[in-house]
């Protein structure tokens, strides 16, 4: 179990809506909720795309994200400024690093930023908008609950867009699990009239 999110210290997070996730061995409510990744595990044979982030500087959210007119700008806002680097998306099996470079005077010097002309790249490789909009919506939840833990640390919460993709995730795994069900008691009607046929 990692230690309470301070919110100051760089994260490594998977977002929710991953299909590389094991949704029966996963504790996915408690990790929407804290960001252990002792709570999450990947299906066999898969990777999870891991995000790591910093915590944005203080110019950076008012002066980049916090300025942004819409709530999607200020996550995608969020996300750039917050990268690090992307693992499990390049084919080269490195991690995947911006380019871009800005001063940042908080930081001491320059930090790295994903640029707008990297994101359809991101997208080839996997990272589109429902985990642009997770990452910075979570981004965003640790720079404004700085200084405002309490107990048992800092408790986040998702976006409607995973919300939302969460929902049909839970759709089709019903809707598999079903069909499953319908063809092994097919299988096992066919058995039994096989067999019944073969003691008469």
């Amino acid at each position: 179990m990692q230690s309470r999110d301070d919110l100051l210290s760089p994260l490594k997070v998977a977002c929710v809506i991953d299909p590389s996730i094991d949704r029966a061995s996963s504790d996915l409510i408690r990790y929407e909720q804290t960001r252990d990744p002792a709570l999450i595990r990947a299906l066999p044979g898969e990777k999870l795309i891991l995000f790591n982030i910093r915590p944005l500087t203080t110019i950076q959210f008012t002066d980049y994200v916090e300025i942004q007119t819409s709530v999607a700008a200020r996550y995608r806002a969020a996300f750039q400024c917050a990268i690090d680097s992307i693992e499990g998306i390049e084919p080269s099996g490195q991690a995947w690093k911006p380019t871009g470079m800005v001063h940042d005077e908080e930081a001491g010097g320059p930090i790295s930023v994903v640029l707008a002309t990297e994101l359809p790249y991101l997208r080839k490789l996997g990272v589109g908008y429902k985990y642009i909009y997770e990452i910075g919506h979570l981004v965003c939840e640790r720079a404004m609950l700085e200084g405002k833990v309490f107990g048992g640390g800092a408790h986040f919460t998702l976006p409607p867009t995973s919300l939302a993709e969460l929902t049909r995730i839970a759709r089709l795994i019903a809707v598999a699990s079903r069909t499953l069900q319908e063809g092994e008691s097919t299988e096992r009607s066919a058995s039994e009239a096989q067999q019944s046929s073969a003691e008469s």
